[in-house]
Parts: C-alpha cells; structure tokens; sequence
C-alpha cells in the first residue's frame, strides 16, 4: 500500500472528473500562490512511490478510459482490479485478518461503504487526502459543501447522486401493459424468467431489490 502523495493525485484527478473539469481542475493549482510549485511536488513524489492499487467497477469507462489517461498525464501506473463490490468486500476482508493492505483505493457506491467498509473500520478518513483547492471549495459542489454523510464527515464521500435504471424488459416476450408495478413482478407467470444480482450482498444487488421490494412491502406503486 502506497504513502500518501500517489493516493493524493489520483483522488485528485478522479473529482477533478467528477467536477467535470478535470483538465481545468488537475492543472488549476496555479490559481493560488505558490499552487503550482506545491502540486508539482507532490505529483514527483508521487511517482517515486510507483504503483496505485485501485480496485472497482467493471466498467469499462474506467479501465479503458479513466486509467489510461491519469497514467498518460501523470506517469503513475495504476494496477486496477475490477471486480464486483461484494467480491471485493470479501477479498479486502480476508487481507484485513491477514494483515495485508494492497488496496491503496477502492471505489465502490454507497450502500457498501457505508453499511459495509466504514462499519467495519475499514477506510481511512479520505478529507485529509483531498488537497487541490477546486476540490475541497464548497461553492463547487452541489449541495454547497463536499457531501460526507459518516458523522465524523471524513470518511464516506458522497460525490454524486445518479439515476440508474431500475430493471430491463425483453419487449419481445413481454408486453408494456403487463408490468405497470413492482408488484406485476410477483406474478407467478415469470417464475424462472427473471435475472438479478444477488440481493442478499452488499452492491448493486441489494439496492435494486430494495427499491423494488419496499415499495411493494408498503403497498405503493411503483
């Protein structure tokens, strides 16, 4: 696991995208006196360290994407392990018993850091590690502050909220009409027909099936 200017920069650099101004943001640290001198330091130092761990989504935006070019700007070498959250989870858990840290980063949604990672002691307080000025400035961000929801608001950074669909229908063996409501779900007639991840585990899973099943518990449409 790396010290803490590698980390740093690649922080840096995944907000500064989350901004939507990585290009203005990773090169904005001259906006301050003495910014750039500062920012320049870290990155050297940062490649001294040599490798990032990161570990994430599969999502090929990050792998073929994302990855490649904070490699390109910066000349730090990621080694990114995809993987589903709970897989991850599991993996980072039975290094933990070991004693082993190998991930320096693990991006991952809410729902596993903070039922999951930041219960279980398993993250460093990430607000000390966020240091270009565009970053840390309130007034950059939606909610007028960076959005920490752990009490201790250091550890569980919530950088954006999204809209994801909730599930996908085969129109070609299912008519539009026939679900209208989580509930048409329970018809018997697509017993055998439905494909999810596992909602019992931390992720994407559980998510969606909370979204469905709680609608349907408190006997709301949706």
């Amino acid at each position: 696991m790396k010290s803490s200017t590698a980390v740093q920069v690649f922080l840096a650099s995944i907000f500064g995208y989350f901004l939507i101004h990585a290009t203005v943001s990773l090169g904005a640290a001259d906006s301050k006196p003495g910014g750039e001198a500062e920012w320049k330091r870290t990155v050297d130092s940062a490649k001294k360290e040599g490798t990032v761990v990161v570990a994430g989504s599969p999502d090929p935006v990050m792998r073929n994407e994302i990855i490649p070019k904070f490699t390109a700007r910066f000349g730090i070498p990621v080694q990114y392990t995809a993987g589903g959250a709970s897989q991850i989870v599991a993996r980072l858990g039975t290094e933990r018993n070991a004693k082993l840290y190998s991930t320096d980063i693990f991006m991952a949604g809410i729902n596993t850091v903070a039922n999951i990672l930041y219960p279980n002691k398993m993250l460093d307080p990430l607000k000390p590690a966020l240091i270009l000025p565009e970053v840390v400035d309130s007034s950059k961000w939606k909610k007028g502050r960076l959005w920490f929801p752990d009490p201790e608001e250091r550890y569980v950074l919530r950088p954006f909220n999204s809209i994801a669909s909730l599930f996908h229908v085969n129109r070609d063996h299912v008519k539009p009409a026939e679900l209208r409501s989580s509930k048409d779900l329970l018809n018997p007639k697509w017993r055998g027909k439905i494909s999810a991840e596992d909602p019992i585990l931390g992720g994407g899973g559980a998510n969606k099936a909370g979204q469905v099943i709680c609608p349907v518990r408190r006997g709301v449409r949706a």
